[in-house]
């Protein structure tokens, strides 16, 4: 029999200050630790570890506000010379709605919702980013969590978790393999990719190349489509990446576009027209707009059209160049029928192509935009698709890159118009 008095503790309290003023903190001077402006005090507590407290320590700073909400918090955890440092700022508390999902229906409940964004850094260098919202009902017989972590390498390993009380946990890890820079420029001319390359190797995060999933670890089988989908990783990607990321996986499903034989250029222009393409020398020029006709950000569902439908464009364009310049060599039958047709006709209406600012009837009968709508609502519809699921297995994620629902409900809206528009095309 084991005696307790010959068990170690593992943790031992060595110092506990609670409600300190902000003042005196500054005359400390802790170092690597910035004092959010709107705290006006801090608790203070250092927990030693293992048997020599002194080299084994955590200490932990907590912010509060005036009202005495916490508003970040900082664990330096130390070991000898390892430091190893959490930190996480909270959001004020919104009121907000969460659907529980019971054996019989869905019901829905009043909560507060709270953002928690933080970082961790080992010895000065950042090991991980992670973003968390919490809903937690006033009662408290239900709880729910979602945490989002992104690791260092430009998002090549996603973690989503989902937590709720009673439940399982559930959660995705994905591993991506990310090309070398500048792989999406390759079949570009060479004055036109050393350019590219200088721009890539400067902005690597902006010039974003493609991505390959190699490898998913699931807490259950039925999430594998989900962490499997062509848009998953874009759908993480912060805002500045998401038309570079999104761009290059459409890109991957054109029949006729070699992959990296098109530059995506975004823009900021208030406008109607979402986008263009334009052919260059040897590669398509995609150019996407991010504001709306009113100067507001355009929502993702509503970019992700406009890509499928650009992209809709250089395929088509490709394809019409290829059989011009090989029809007088190869046999017409070397196409299908109906794909021939389609081509001989997308190049007749090319010819007789009207601008929107001189007819927008004529411009939107125009078959090559036709064609390019098409093309916009199959890359819609696959977007859909992932969000979909997306909801179903982590519905705290339904809203995080939406900064405007009733935005989403407009694009449905448009997209619909759009639809019952070319009801009569709809067997070309």
């Amino acid at each position: 029999m084991v005696s307790i008095n010959n068990v170690k503790k593992a943790t031992s309290l060595l110092r506990k200050e609670l409600g300190i003023e902000i003042s005196k903190f500054s005359k400390e001077g802790v170092k690597d630790i910035k004092v959010p402006e709107e705290a006006i005090s801090y608790d203070a507590v250092k927990v030693g570890r293992e048997a020599n407290p002194e080299a084994h320590f955590t200490d932990i700073y907590t912010f509060r506000d005036k009202d005495g909400n916490i508003v970040s918090t900082v664990h330096n955890k130390i070991d000898n010379e390892k430091i190893r440092q959490t930190v996480k700022k909270y959001s004020s508390q919104t009121e907000d709605s969460m659907f529980i999902d019971t054996e019989e229906s869905f019901d829905c409940i009043p909560i507060k919702r709270q953002t928690i964004r933080g970082y961790e850094k080992e010895n000065g260098k950042y090991t991980k980013c992670f973003e968390e919202h919490r809903a937690v009902n006033e009662d408290k017989n239900e709880m729910e969590s979602l945490v989002r972590e992104v690791y260092p390498g430009s998002d090549e390993i996603i973690k989503i978790s989902h937590f709720e009380k009673g439940k399982s946990p559930r959660f995705i890890k994905s591993y991506y393999e990310k090309q070398e820079i500048g792989f999406p420029y390759t079949n570009a001319p060479e004055f036109i990719r050393g350019r590219l390359m200088e721009k890539a190797i400067k902005e690597p995060t902006k010039y974003a190349g493609s991505y390959i999933l190699k490898d998913v670890k699931v807490s259950n089988e039925e999430l594998k489509e989900l962490a499997g989908h062509q848009y998953f990783l874009p759908y993480f990607s912060p805002d500045n990446k998401f038309i570079y990321r999104m761009s290059r996986q459409v890109e991957k499903e054109t029949d006729a576009i070699n992959n990296g034989s098109s530059f995506v250029s975004p823009y900021s222009k208030k406008s109607n027209t979402g986008g263009f393409c334009s052919r260059g020398m040897g590669s398509y020029i995609i150019g996407i707009n991010r504001l709306k006709a009113d100067g507001a950000e355009r929502t993702r569902n509503g970019l992700v059209n406009t890509i499928g439908h650009e992209y809709g464009h250089a395929n088509w364009e490709e394809k019409a160049s290829e059989y011009e310049v090989f029809s007088n060599i190869m046999e017409d039958t070397a196409i299908p029928k109906k794909e021939l047709d389609k081509i001989k006709k997308y190049i007749e209406a090319n010819e007789n192509y009207v601008q929107p600012e001189e007819n927008i009837e004529k411009y939107k009968e125009n078959f090559t935009e036709i064609v390019a709508r098409q093309e916009g609502r199959k890359t819609s519809d696959k977007y859909d698709e992932l969000e979909n699921m997306t909801r179903k297995h982590f519905p705290a994620l339904e809203n995080l890159y939406k900064k405007d629902p009733d935005a989403e409900v407009d694009v449905t809206s448009y997209l619909l118009k759009e639809l019952f528009r070319d009801m009569k095309y709809t067997d070309l």
